[in-house]
């Protein structure tokens, strides 16, 4: 049966998902995917609501700084500035294409779930939030998700 989902609350699963795979040190790759693919749906969702996305206060900052210092530019250099290496990760373009050359932990923390919680935080802000621990051998994890979100 088919089951009518906010958009926003599949972008909190993959954010939860992603955490929990980085916070235990597994699957960077998909920890990339999955948030970066939360923090477009949580920017697009920023934009619809007139709000910036991080993504757009970071292009404008960057902008700001390359005109200052005279740097040509384009659109495309700023969005692969901000997405390379997720888009690294997710296409094989040709042949010359088939390895990837970067520390995905730092890449997975630091361009996509950071981001992706930072839109989402703009979103959920007015919305309630309820608490919940992950728990894995060793120890737990505290999480949040939001009440629209399902387990």
């Amino acid at each position: 049966m088919n089951v009518e989902t906010e958009k926003i609350s599949i972008a909190l699963e993959y954010i939860e998902t992603a955490s929990i795979l980085w916070i235990h040190d597994i699957n960077y790759y998909s920890v990339m995917h999955l948030a970066a693919a939360a923090e477009e749906i949580s920017g697009k969702a920023c934009r619809i609501e007139r709000k910036k996305s991080n993504y757009d206060e970071l292009r404008e900052k960057v902008i700001r700084m390359l005109s200052a210092v005279r740097v040509d530019h384009t659109e495309n250099d700023i969005k692969n500035a901000f997405y390379g290496a997720k888009n690294s990760i997710k296409h094989l373009d040709n042949e010359s294409d088939r390895l990837v050359n970067l520390n995905s932990k730092n890449e997975s923390a630091t361009y996509c779930i950071d981001p992706a919680v930072s839109a989402q935080a703009r979103l959920l802000k007015h919305k309630p939030r309820q608490g919940f621990a992950y728990q894995e051998p060793g120890g737990a994890v505290d999480c949040y998700k939001s009440q629209s979100s399902h387990q």
